[in-house]
């Protein structure tokens, strides 16, 4: 992984780093609090009914994404407006949390407004609920073991376990129409060796020490600790395993090692670097080349990492296959 792994409140500038200040939040930002005039903040009704919405435009169920500032969702902080159910379609609801949408969650138990379910007085016809991702339907033990078929069946299931547990805890409900989970899971075999190892391979290439130092925050190295890439998508960095750390209650920054350490905190650093860049739409939409763009940059056209893109493209194909999805007809490459 690279310096294009921001935390939820910072920049990634035109450059392809992170941080707070104008030089990246200005001129060329492509994502997060951006400052320049073409930056768009997604409403709150782009993240999932349990998700906030910060006040850098981000959808998450960290502090950082549900605390101050935070603009929709389940907040706590007390200055949160939501929005009214004027703004929902006609068919949508206005959940308990001011999200639009048709699942249960949005028409069920708390809803403020639209074709609730539990509105006796409401006469419209109730939408049918959307269904999100499940462990029988995303989690398929049985994709999973096509997908990694080089791993012995002790450890498939232990990952296959962590994975399930992890996105229990971080709240993530990829949605059935798979093409998430799809993308999510190439560039995690992409990026793990197919699941072979947690810990980059930096030691044959004496590259371990080039992930100690990351301007973009003020995060500083621990005496002794190295930050390469470790767990499902190599987090890297003192900036990222702070911020990571910080969202699932690990001290990632003083102990590194914690990401490699266990299969389902190793899942969770994947899902929270997944979430913090809000990979989930473009996957859905079809646009796994700017995922790519978003995990490691240096893949892209006109870097030098290009030829490695290839093998990471044709893992995404061979992932679609095992869930039974036709052919990409979207821009594989950035």
């Amino acid at each position: 992984g690279g310096p294009s792994k921001c935390a939820p409140n910072e920049c990634l500038s035109q450059y392809d780093y992170c941080g707070t200040n104008s030089s990246y939040c200005g001129e060329g930002c492509k994502g997060g609090p951006c400052t320049g005039s073409t930056t768009t903040i997604p409403p709150p009704s782009k993240c999932a009914p349990n998700e906030c919405l910060s006040q850098y435009g981000y959808c998450g169920v960290s502090p950082a994404h549900c605390g101050k500032g935070c603009k929709g969702g389940p907040c706590t902080d007390s200055k949160t407006t939501v929005p009214p159910a004027s703004k929902c379609a006609p068919n949508e609801c206005l959940s308990q949390y001011g999200y639009c949408g048709v699942s249960s969650a949005h028409c069920g138990k708390g809803c403020k407004g639209g074709p609730c379910l539990s509105d006796s007085s409401n006469t419209a016809a109730p939408p049918t609920p959307a269904t999100s991702g499940t462990v029988s339907t995303v989690f398929d033990e049985n994709v999973f073991k096509c997908i990694f078929s080089e791993l012995d069946s002790a450890t498939l299931t232990k990952r296959f376990n962590g994975l399930k547990t992890a996105a229990s805890k971080m709240k993530w409900t990829p949605a059935d129409d798979k093409h998430e989970i799809a993308a999510f899971l190439a560039h995690v075999s992409h990026e793990t060796d197919g699941l072979k190892t947690y810990i980059e391979y930096c030691k044959s290439q004496g590259t371990c020490n080039n992930y100690q130092n990351s301007p973009w925050c003020s995060a500083q190295a621990k005496s002794g600790k190295q930050y390469f890439g470790r767990g499902w998508l190599q987090l890297s960095y003192p900036c990222n395993y702070e911020a990571c750390g910080k969202a699932i209650g690990l001290d990632l920054l003083s102990d590194p090692d914690l990401v490699n350490g266990s299969d389902e905190v190793a899942a969770q650093t994947g899902i929270w670097f997944w979430q913090s860049n809000e990979l989930g739409p473009l996957a859905a939409a079809d646009k796994f080349g700017e995922t790519t763009n978003k995990l490691n940059v240096y893949e892209c056209t006109g870097h030098p990492g290009h030829h490695m893109q290839a093998k990471r493209i044709s893992t995404y194909k061979t992932v679609r296959k095992c869930y039974g999805l036709p052919e990409s007809t979207g821009n594989l490459e950035c």
